[in-house]
């Protein structure tokens, strides 16, 4: 994720003051060594809840996490503490490249953050920042279950000015696609394994969405 935007979140969700706006995104810009990295962990863990170290080290993480076992291990960590505990806030809606997995590059890991989205959606089907960031988390993998479930918001919810824009932006873009298990094998003829665990879960994901609205109707 760019750094100004991450910046730019934090300071909107009131997690940065102005005044800490240029220290943090030069600490950004100039990035963590190993002893820094250390250090917030270490405030990470005796201060849980403390967002704006959290969320610096996954802005730090997000574009150093394949780097290093270090990196990619606390990524993983800080990733599943805000899904369970961020799931239905709007911060996830506009900082969810921080937090989002590469199916491509670590498609064990995708599956586990998916599963987990997909209970939190199980359980507040009805709450549309959920279908929000559930279909935000799921953007890269299939854009037209984030275009289903931002629509379902909007349903939900019509008045909100974000879904609005969002959905807007959406379709001026066309921002669809519709990974059929066509596409699929072509992408990823190449790595047997990876193309029959993607079509698989790709299916089984839309199952589920699909199921799932079905019985609330």
């Amino acid at each position: 994720m760019e750094r100004l935007l991450l910046i730019e979140i934090m300071t909107k969700y009131n997690i940065l003051s102005r005044e800490e706006q240029f220290a943090y995104f030069r600490m950004l810009q100039v990035g963590f060594n190993r002893r820094i990295l250390k250090h917030f962990e270490k405030v990470i863990k005796n201060d849980n809840d403390n967002l704006k170290i959290r969320m610096i080290l996954l802005g730090n993480y997000y574009t150093n996490h394949l780097k290093s076992k270090f990196n990619r291990k606390n990524r993983h960590k800080h990733i599943i503490w805000t899904i369970k505990n961020l799931y239905d806030s709007p911060l996830l809606n506009d900082a969810f490249v921080s937090i989002t997995i590469n199916h491509e590059y670590e498609p064990s890991f995708f599956k586990v953050t998916t599963n987990l989205w997909l209970t939190l959606l199980e359980k507040n089907p009805n709450n549309p920042q959920v279908l929000v960031n559930v279909g935000n988390a799921l953007s890269y993998f299939d854009r037209d279950i984030k275009f289903e479930l931002l629509k379902r918001a909007l349903k939900l919810e019509p008045s909100n000015s974000r879904f609005k824009i969002s959905y807007r932006s959406f379709v001026e873009c066309g921002q669809f696609n519709d990974i059929t298990t066509k596409n699929l094998s072509n992408k990823y003829s190449k790595n047997k394994y990876k193309k029959i665990y993607i079509e698989g879960f790709h299916l089984k994901c839309r199952s589920f969405i699909k199921s799932l609205f079905e019985e609330k109707k």
